[in-house]
């Protein structure tokens, strides 16, 4: 049975069955050469926002951001002068990394500000270490060994001082 599709970008008909497509929304489908061609098109700038959109719908378990969303997004990007890789990592630092909760989605991402700098610290940090490392030679590298001498424990001998409570009344 043929499953007759239509491109959304060349309005032209074609059997899913016979033809690549990809998949652009829950019911749309294009030819994979005009998605590619889509694709390749875009700026940087519409990949960041449409890979935090997606973060954000299977982040909150929707299907479209609400209004709120979308206005801590701008508000954020114009107000805060914030990236949408940094509000997607910060996003991921604290979900993934922190293991905390974005339950509310009527609060949507209002924390992002706050803990964007911390997110920062952290990525940067693993970045440093990441530099540090390549200029390494790992083949050649023969870790310092230091030897620890550890006195055994001495036993004591006889039973320990105790107080004599009943000498102090006379």
């Amino acid at each position: 049975m043929a499953r007759l599709a239509k491109c959304v970008y060349c309005n032209i008909q074609f059997d899913r069955e016979k033809e690549a497509f990809e998949q652009v929304s829950e019911r749309r489908y294009a030819h994979k050469s005009c998605f590619d061609k889509v694709e390749a098109s875009k700026s940087q700038l519409e990949k960041d926002y449409e890979a935090l959109e997606r973060y954000i719908k299977d982040l909150f378990d929707i299907q479209v951001l609400n209004a709120t969303i979308t206005k801590q997004i701008k508000t954020f990007r114009e107000n805060f002068d914030l990236t949408y890789t940094g509000i997607l990592s910060t996003l991921k630092w604290w979900t993934e990394i922190k293991k905390e909760k974005m339950e509310d989605k009527n609060y949507g991402i209002a924390i992002v500000p706050y803990i964007y700098d911390q997110a920062k610290n952290y990525y940067h940090n693993i970045w440093k270490a990441n530099q540090i490392n390549e200029s390494l030679d790992l083949a050649n590298y023969k870790p310092k060994i230091e030897v620890v001498n550890i006195p055994p424990p001495r036993v004591r001998s006889g039973s320990p001082k105790l107080m004599e409570f009943w000498k102090e009344r006379e």
